[in-house]
């Protein structure tokens, strides 16, 4: 399962939402494909390069706001 989003934070709290969900660890990387910049978010593998290589959200993490943004 993955997803794609353009915004950091939105990216971020799904990750979070993911994570707790699903109780596993999320990688969370900055993408530019065909000529799009974006946040891919998929079950991280310790198989792969996911924790070298992507930013990892567990489970733990606490969710972010913007500035005059509520949860």
């Amino acid at each position: 399962m993955s997803k794609r989003f353009t915004d950091y934070h939105e990216a971020y709290n799904a990750a979070v939402d993911m994570a707790r969900s699903c109780h596993h660890d999320v990688a969370l990387r900055f993408v530019k494909e065909y000529g799009k910049a974006g946040y891919n978010l998929s079950f991280a593998s310790r198989n792969d390069s996911d924790y070298a290589r992507a930013e990892i959200v567990t489970p733990k993490h606490p969710k972010t706001l913007r500035s005059g943004e509520k949860l």
